[in-house]
């Protein structure tokens, strides 16, 4: 079977004596045919430049094996972009930003005094029906559950609030979605508001078909309140934990390093302290970044620095030598706090701060 050619990217204009071609292999746009994602291709010069026109403005010209088709950018700063290269070969990925929630405003109507609600614009790119439902769960404010999800999607198509976008894609296949929406939500609302209403969805738990609970319930804070715990008891099955100290123990290296705190220093870390390095040398493990995220005085040094200790040597098929480097970014005010820090907490380690460039 023959590989589907590149499309054909062009910008051509007389009169303002522009002339620009790239190539791509991803193309999205809507129904209005405006471009809503587009990676481009080609010598770096040239893929500069056709961003530069793509992120103002322009109208392009995309030929590819089969047809060929009119289409215009927003501009205007609408795009989010990426640009990189490699030699004499770059590439550039565009695609429309969501509308951020604090700039959508309620403004004034006709002179009648009448409001007029501006909508927002989301934008979902997805693999799956269970991608575009976790999406929708990240952007949307109203709660959702797993079991809305046949539903829900379904009725925002039929409603139209939810569109399917048009994807050329050579090689990945994914589907591309665009909802557009007042800023309170209130289209989704009654989507919700409905199915619950008439139990093509219910909430698990309740009987199918007794609706006298939602005769006081007007908003989503009232239905959180009403049906929060359950809804918490879904989130925490559909999130468990990396570590869960109730019912785990932490790795033999997590207490290799409390045993080292507490001869240098004198004392022990808290339960809750090697736990956090539990879970942080399992992130690691998994998805090799974690981020530690707390107050200060938390103890976050000793807790970074155990849970990189225990992933470097916790497992004897990733642990090639016996030795470990680890670089610490810090400002320099604290630079001697974190050398102490790391006598103080890993086994047979040494720091130290390093004033001058290590390339």
């Amino acid at each position: 079977m023959a590989k589907e050619p590149l499309i054909k990217v062009s910008c051509i204009s007389k009169g303002e004596k522009i002339g620009l071609i790239n190539y791509s292999d991803l193309v999205v746009f809507d129904k209005e045919k405006t471009i809503v994602a587009l990676r481009i291709g080609g010598y770096p010069e040239a893929v500069q430049a056709m961003s530069d026109i793509i992120t103002t403005g322009c109208d392009l010209e995309l030929q590819g094996a089969r047809e060929t088709l009119k289409v215009t950018t927003k501009g205007q700063k609408n795009y989010e972009r990426r640009l990189s290269h490699d030699g004499v070969y770059a590439e550039g990925m565009h695609y429309l930003k969501d509308d951020v929630p604090n700039t959508i405003m309620i403004g004034d109507g006709e002179s009648d005094g009448t409001k007029v609600a501006v909508k927002k614009n989301l934008y979902f790119f997805c693999k799956t029906q269970e991608d575009l439902y976790a999406e929708l769960d990240r952007k949307l404010s109203v709660p959702l559950i797993p079991e809305f999800k046949d539903y829900f999607i379904s009725e925002l198509r039929n409603r139209n609030i939810l569109q399917q976008l048009t994807v050329y894609s050579l090689g990945h296949k994914f589907e591309a979605w665009h909802m557009k929406i007042t800023e309170d939500e209130k289209e989704v609302t009654k989507v919700l508001k409905d199915g619950l209403k008439s139990g093509k969805i219910t909430i698990p738990g309740t009987q199918s078909g007794n609706l006298t609970v939602f005769n006081n319930i007007k908003t989503f804070t009232q239905y959180l309140g009403e049906f929060g715990r359950v809804v918490a008891e879904r989130i925490k099955k559909c999130f468990p934990p990396r570590f869960n100290p109730a019912v785990e123990p932490v790795a033999p290296e997590i207490t290799e390093v409390n045993d080292c705190v507490r001869n240098h220093a004198g004392y022990s870390l808290f339960d809750a302290q090697l736990g956090a390095a539990e879970a942080l040398k399992r992130q690691l493990e998994t998805d090799k970044m974690a981020l530690l995220v707390a107050e200060c005085g938390t103890g976050k040094t000793k807790i970074g620095s155990a849970a990189l200790y225990a992933y470097q040597h916790g497992n004897p098929k990733r642990r090639v030598y016996d030795k470990a480097f680890n670089v610490v970014i810090c400002p320099s005010h604290i630079t001697g706090k974190w050398v102490r820090e790391v006598h103080e907490t890993i086994p047979n380690s040494y720091a130290m701060h390093v004033t001058k460039s290590i390339s």
